[in-house]
């Protein structure tokens, strides 16, 4: 439900005002899979090459799409674990963390496919 208050990925998303609450939150949660799957190619992290598979992996653990068993904390220490990094678990919350550039990644992701389409 928290995506319902993200107003700019609502609009990526294009989820309707006539649907339910749960509706959209259903909408937008298929839309953020939708485009984790549809990352290719490589990517920039921490100033490294990272390829698609990996990323989309980490991402799918930071979102709880993989995991979901898991606490924040359990999926978080497999992501620092899949990507090789030694970070304290602690460091993923600040502002400047890598999971905030992980995400940013996919942000740009969406914001590029949406540009395409318009």
């Amino acid at each position: 439900m928290r995506l319902l208050t993200l107003p700019t990925l609502r609009e990526l998303a294009a989820a309707p005002d006539w649907l339910t609450a749960r509706q959209k939150g259903s909408l937008i949660r298929l839309y953020l899979e939708a485009s984790i799957r549809s990352m290719d190619g490589g990517f920039e992290f921490q100033g490294e090459p990272l390829d698609a598979v990996k990323l989309c992996r980490v991402l799918r653990l930071l979102l709880k799409f993989e995991g979901s068993g898991q606490d924040a904390t359990n999926r978080r220490e497999r992501v620092l674990h899949i990507l090789g990094l030694n970070y304290p678990l602690g460091q993923l919350r600040r502002p400047d963390s890598p999971e905030r550039e992980l995400l940013r990644l996919l942000a740009v992701h969406m914001v590029s496919c949406q540009k395409a389409i318009t």
